[in-house]
């Protein structure tokens, strides 16, 4: 896993959840 911030994990997972909640 690559070091990446709060900011970019939780941006990464939330677009993921809203597409799985949206779709």
């Amino acid at each position: 896993i690559r070091s990446k911030s709060i900011s970019e994990l939780f941006s990464d997972t939330g677009a993921f959840a809203l597409r799985a909640n949206d779709g």
